[in-house]
């Protein structure tokens, strides 16, 4: 029996073969670390046993090293100990870091063990590196056809009047560069992190945590689940469907007086609006796989979102210190986002003009968390109204008067709408699915038999 003179440390690891999981691990930790030597053909007792050396071998485990996250580029040296044939693996220390295992996982090295960053350790592999942000990044294994052109389209549609004039003297490829979408990388137009969280068609492919967790809990702990949905999609989709979970799971007294609808909604939207947009826009994306949260109590809503800001809780009114900047921009440009440094102070005043608390900002661990208190029983003291015209919502008069009826007869049947207004079926049907749709009214039964009333 051969062993080794050499000790696994930090820089020189031992692997039998080249194992299916152990491999990419190993790699990943010494890149992140300081680089090192991978021994193949040694066991971890030091015992030699070999290993067949060919370029099929070579090829297959640069293969693996080029589906880590990102690429890393190893060299080969073979070493003969007495009889055996070993190959090392030389892998240099990551530039772009932090490098992960093509499952999404993050490794370093510590002495002879490779082990699972912490979320500070991914913190500061990514300060160390200099390089850009994760954001910024290309994304390797994704390409242009894995974006949905009706996301750019609505994208582009949100943009401000001058801005539109500007890109129509562009081609959409240099549009989506002006924007950090997508970069040049050997000569290829590579997707970024940032272009595909706004347009993939797919964006959990690329990014799975990219999600919120949004539940509504029954009374004020969070023990049984009234209503849950973990919503994924584009960030602008995120947003977009976030607000109608808390539309359909918070309070909402509605009174149809000529054509407006008046509305005293429990919490107000904008200000919600801001802390799911904060969520997605300041989380911490890289060292945190969880989504974000948006629970929804009796009494309060919370909005957690994994990664705590660089600046104290109590300075960060007018501070703009953004994790993801691009993201940001993105976000700005298509209004979500009014003023930099401002939403705090916007979510402050939205909720004192509504007649409630401003919200409570904390950390939580390792995460940042906006709490917004209901009025609770007071909330037709307390809540200003909101008048909406219905004509400029585009309902028609038929339309109008339904609601009007459902408010005082507290239903009314897809039957009594056609007789009522003198409509076919399908007029009845495709009216009374546009005020579900703008969430005047809820749905329960199908066809002839639907029956409707005012969502509370």
């Amino acid at each position: 029996m051969v062993k080794i003179d050499l000790e696994e440390g930090e820089l020189i690891e031992f692997e039998e073969k080249v194992s299916q999981n152990q491999f990419c691990k190993k790699v990943v930790g010494m890149a992140n670390t300081k680089g090192g030597d991978l021994y193949l053909g040694v066991r971890d007792d030091k015992e030699v046993v070999g290993i067949n050396i060919t370029n099929h071998l070579k090829e297959q485990i640069q293969d693996r090293c080029n589906h880590c996250k990102e690429p890393i580029t190893v060299k080969f040296d073979a070493k003969k100990i007495e009889a055996a044939d070993t190959l090392i693996v030389k892998i240099p220390k990551g530039l772009f870091l932090p490098h992960t295992t093509p499952d999404g996982k993050i490794f370093i090295r510590t002495g002879a063990v490779t082990r699972l960053a912490t979320p500070k350790e991914i913190q500061e592999l990514v300060k160390s590196s200099g390089y850009v942000k994760f954001e910024s990044l290309p994304v390797r294994d994704a390409s242009l056809d894995d974006f949905d052109n009706g996301k750019i389209n609505d994208f582009k549609q949100r943009l401000s009047d001058e801005t539109k004039e500007k890109i129509k003297k562009i081609s959409d490829n240099d549009f989506l560069m002006n924007i950090g979408a997508i970069v040049k990388d050997n000569g290829n137009l590579i997707p970024t992190t940032t272009g595909l969280l706004f347009f993939a068609g797919s964006p959990q492919k690329f990014v799975s945590h990219s999600r919120i967790e949004a539940v509504r809990f029954k009374g004020i702990i969070p023990v049984e689940v009234i209503d849950r949905s973990l919503i994924s999609g584009s960030l602008i989709e995120l947003i977009e469907e976030s607000i109608k979970f808390t539309r359909r799971n918070t309070r909402n007294a509605m009174k149809i007086t000529g054509t407006q609808r008046i509305d005293i909604p429990e919490y107000p939207i904008t200000a919600i609006r801001e802390g799911i947009v904060n969520a997605i826009a300041h989380r911490e994306y890289i060292t945190d796989n969880s989504p974000a949260q948006l629970y929804i109590f009796d009494d309060r809503i919370e909005i957690t979102n994994p990664g705590i800001p660089g600046t104290p809780v109590n300075r960060l009114i007018g501070i703009h210190k953004p994790r993801n900047e691009n993201i940001c921009k993105l976000l700005s440009m298509t209004r979500y986002v009014e003023g930099l440094g401002t939403g705090i102070a916007r979510m402050n005043e939205q909720m004192i003009n509504h007649g409630l608390q401003p919200p409570v900002i904390d950390y939580r661990e390792i995460s940042f968390c906006i709490t917004f208190h209901s009025p609770k029983e007071d909330m037709m003291k307390l809540v200003k109204p909101i008048a909406t015209d219905l004509k400029d919502e585009g309902l028609n008069d038929r339309q109008i008067k339904a609601l009007a009826y459902i408010q005082e007869h507290k239903i009314i049947t897809h039957r009594e709408y056609h007789s009522m207004f003198d409509v076919n079926h399908f007029q009845a049907m495709q009216e009374l699915k546009k005020l579900v749709d703008k969430e005047y009214i809820r749905q329960t039964g199908k066809g002839k038999d639907s029956r409707y009333e005012l969502m509370e």
